[in-house]
């Protein structure tokens, strides 16, 4: 009976054989592993082992121990499952949130930059002796504009604080305006200085 070794495929013989039993064992003569064949097997792949009460498929006997491959259970698949789908949960929630967040502040800033508040503001700030001295001739208004702009019945008021840049530095700025009569002006004006405090630069009761 020829026999594969599945430690170090050598390949082996069992000469003498009792058919009277239903297994016979095999030590490979090279690495000396034991292996439990049934009768008539010659490749590992197919080798059943006695074991308890009945057969067991899969156990290799060696010299110092014995290991025996278990099967998964489907508790095990069920637990490996869990952080798999708490991490998917977070990274939904954050692309939600993170969404939501740049709807608000793309509204934001085209209701802004397209009302008539935005409008007086920036020609405010372009044709400003105060500003022009802080930062310089060729007046521009960067970055995203944030603050707000609120109407009821003809009248209203609005906060807007923009950057704007000049040909010398540049400086935040936040506007106060109000709308009587159907038409916005600004009432005031602050701007930061070097060292981020907030100082008045305009003041129009």
């Amino acid at each position: 009976m020829k026999v594969i070794c599945s430690s170090c495929g050598q390949v082996g013989e069992i000469k003498k054989i009792d058919r009277t039993k239903p297994t016979v064992t095999y030590v490979c003569k090279n690495c000396g592993t034991v292996r439990e064949l049934a009768v008539g097997v010659s490749d590992h792949r197919q080798a059943l082992t006695l074991g308890g009460e009945g057969m067991m498929q899969g156990t290799k006997f060696t010299k110092d121990k014995t290991t025996t491959s278990q099967p998964r259970m489907s508790g095990d698949v069920a637990e490996s499952s869990r952080p798999s789908n708490v991490r998917r949960f977070i990274i939904v929630t954050i692309a939600v949130i993170t969404v939501i967040f740049l709807v608000v502040a793309v509204g934001m800033f085209f209701l802004i930059t397209h009302s008539d508040a935005y409008r007086v503001a920036s020609d405010f700030l372009r044709s400003s002796d105060e500003i022009r001295k802080m930062i310089g001739d060729n007046v521009k208004l960067g970055g995203i504009p944030t603050g707000y702009v609120e109407t009821s019945n003809g009248d209203g008021r609005a906060e807007i604080v923009v950057t704007v840049k000049g040909d010398t530095g540049s400086t935040h700025v936040r506007l106060y305006l109000a709308r009587e009569t159907g038409d916005w002006r600004v009432v005031g004006g602050t701007y930061e200085d070097e060292t981020g405090t907030e100082r008045i630069f305009y003041r129009n009761p």
